[in-house]
C-alpha cells in the first residue's frame, strides 16, 4: 500500500510531498496544472519508467540538474523506494539510478513491490492500430505478476536487436549468412518462454474481462485471446524459427525479423465479431475499461494490493460507464483518481473521499 509520493524538480514540481490513503485519492484541476505529472510520477516509482516520456530529460523540470521522486509504501514493513534522474553535464544525456531502502538496485527489480494499473485518455483507442499498445499492456502486467519477465523480454529485444543487425549486413554483403542460424535459435528460445507466460496470463486474464465486461454491457460478451505471429502446434521455438527460415528473403530484404513475440498481438471480440473494425466507440470503451479492471483484479488474486492510477478518464466515458467505475474503483484496495471537475462524480461521493486541488504544480486541500 503506498503511503506517499514526494516529487523533486519533477516536470512543474520544485518539491512536492504528497499523503496517500488507501481507498480513493481523488485530485481535482484545470489542465496544464500538474495532474498528470503527479500520476506520472507514482508510476515512475512502481516501474522505474514513465509512460508518456519519449525520453528521460523530458522529465526534468527546465533548467533543473536532476529530478527525484521517492515513493513509500508498506508491505510487511515500511520501505521506501527512489528513482533519480540526473543530467550528464554538457550533454544532453540522462542517468537514471534506482535505489530500495537506501540500496541501490535495478528499474527491474521495482516491479511487483508496488503493483501498478495505470488507465489514462490516449488508451481509448487501444483496440484500433497496431499490435505495440496492447503488447505494452500484456507486458507491464506480466513483468509485475512474474519476477523474471521483465529481465526475459529485455534479453529478447537485446537478440532481436543484434539479429536485425545481422541482418542488414548479410544484406550488404560484409557478414556471412551462415552466422545467421545461431541468432535465429537464441530468438526462438527467448521468443517461446515470453509466448508461453503471455498466454498463461490470457487465460487467467480474459474470463475476469469478459465478467466485467459483461456487467458493463448485460446481454454481449467479450473475449480476448493471444494472437501469435506464428502458428505453431505446441512447440513455439521450433515454429519461429521455421518461420523465420521460410522468410529469410523477406527478412533480408527489410533488414527485419518479421515474426516472433515482438510481432504478436492480443485480440478482442465482442459477441464473436473483432472489436477493433465491427464494435461502436462505446463497446470498444466498455472493453477497455472491463480489462483495466481485469487487471487489478488478477493482480490482487496474486496477494498483491494494487494501485489504480486513473488519469482524467472521466471525461472519455459516458455517465453509465462513469458510475460503474467509480463502483469499481470504491471497491479497489487503493487507486488515485484525476480530474478536471468534481462534476464528473456523484456528490455522495465528493463527500465520501474528500478532494484535493492541484494548481501550477502544487497540491492543496480542497
Amino acid at each position: 500500500m503506498l503511503s506517499s509520493v514526494a516529487l523533486f524538480a519533477f516536470r512543474n514540481y520544485i518539491k512536492q510531498e504528497v499523503a496517500l490513503h488507501a481507498g480513493v485519492n481523488l485530485f481535482l484541476g484545470a489542465n496544464a496544472q500538474g495532474k498528470t505529472n503527479l500520476l506520472e510520477a507514482i508510476y515512475v516509482g512502481c516501474t522505474g519508467r514513465s509512460p508518456r516520456a519519449s525520453v528521460l530529460a523530458e522529465m526534468i523540470m527546465w533548467e533543473q540538474a536532476g529530478a527525484r521522486v521517492v515513493l513509500h509504501y508498506h508491505d510487511q514493513g515500511e520501505h521506501a523506494v527512489q528513482v533519480r534522474l540526473e543530467r550528464a553535464p554538457g550533454t544532453s544525456r540522462t542517468r537514471r539510478t534506482v535505489a530500495v531502502d537506501g540500496k541501490n538496485a535495478t528499474a527491474q527489480a521495482l516491479f511487483g513491490r508496488v503493483p501498478v494499473v495505470l488507465f489514462h485518455p490516449e488508451e481509448m483507442t487501444l483496440l484500433r492500430g497496431g499490435g505495440e499498445p496492447r503488447r505494452r499492456v500484456l507486458n507491464e502486467l506480466l513483468s509485475q505478476l512474474r519476477p523474471g519477465y521483465a529481465g526475459a523480454l529485455a534479453r529478447y529485444a537485446r537478440i532481436l536487436e543484434q539479429r536485425n543487425q545481422l541482418l542488414k549486413r548479410i544484406a550488404e554483403g560484409t557478414q556471412p549468412s551462415a552466422s545467421l542460424p545461431v541468432w535465429t535459435e537464441q530468438l526462438a528460445a527467448a521468443g517461446a518462454a515470453l509466448v508461453d507466460a503471455r498466454r498463461t496470463a490470457l487465460d487467467q486474464l480474459a474470463p475476469v474481462a469478459a465478467s466485467r465486461y459483461a456487467a458493463i454491457a448485460p446481454g454481449e460478451e467479450l473475449t480476448v485471446r493471444y494472437a501469435p505471429s506464428v502458428d505453431d502446434p505446441g512447440d513455439v521455438a521450433a515454429a519461429i524459427v521455421e518461420a523465420l527460415d521460410a522468410r529469410r528473403h523477406e527478412e533480408l530484404a527489410r533488414g527485419l525479423t518479421v515474426a516472433g513475440p515482438h510481432r504478436d498481438d492480443v485480440a478482442f471480440a465482442i459477441n464473436g465479431v473483432p472489436a477493433a473494425v465491427h464494435a461502436s466507440q462505446g463497446q470498444q470503451r466498455s472493453a477497455i475499461l472491463a480489462l483495466k479492471l481485469a487487471e487489478i483484479d488478477v493482480l490482487g488474486s496474486a496477494g498483491s494490493v494494487p494501485l489504480l492510477l486513473l488519469d482524467d478518464v472521466m471525461s472519455e466515458l459516458d455517465a453509465a460507464r462513469r458510475a460503474h467505475l467509480v463502483e469499481a474503483v470504491e471497491a479497489a484496495p487503493q487507486s488515485v483518481i484525476t480530474a478536471a471537475e468534481a462534476g464528473y462524480f456523484s456528490p455522495g461521493f465528493v463527500a465520501r473521499v474528500g478532494a484535493r486541488r492541484v494548481a501550477a504544480g502544487a497540491v492543496v486541500d480542497d
